[in-house]
């Protein structure tokens, strides 16, 4: 992540009420984190990507018809600069030891849990 002094995260996900909802906990419970935008599918993520440069994307990882595996082969082509970690997210469990083979990546499931995602962001801030 960078080292100014507000952090950023962006949120892809298909879902306008996880979006919401994930928009909410870090207003709340990580308010030194600044939601820089979001998107429902690659394509507009890394238009708005490119324009943010977030330090921190959550990533769904079951789009509507994409897979979210795909934006960080997608972004390092479009800005190879660009050097983001990424929390992939998703219900189903077994996407949990694709996502961490991702360099600098981590997975949450769905529902996601308040503490979990205070751990993942402690770990960042080290």
């Amino acid at each position: 992540m960078q080292t100014s002094a507000s952090k950023t995260v962006f949120i892809l996900d298909d879902e306008p009420g996880t979006v919401s909802y994930l928009d909410g906990l870090f207003s709340t419970f990580f308010p030194e984190i600044v939601v820089a935008g979001s998107a429902q599918n690659l394509e507009s993520a890394c238009l708005k990507i490119a324009h943010s440069k977030p330090d921190l994307i959550l990533v769904d990882i079951e789009l509507s018809g994409q897979s979210g595996f795909d934006l960080p082969f997608h972004l390092k082509a479009w800005i190879p600069e660009l050097k983001p970690v990424f929390l992939f997210i998703s219900a189903d469990e077994k996407y949990g030891k694709l996502a961490i083979n991702h360099p600098g990546s981590f997975f949450l499931s769905k529902p996601i849990q308040i503490q979990a995602l205070k751990d993942i962001i402690a770990r960042l801030s080290e």
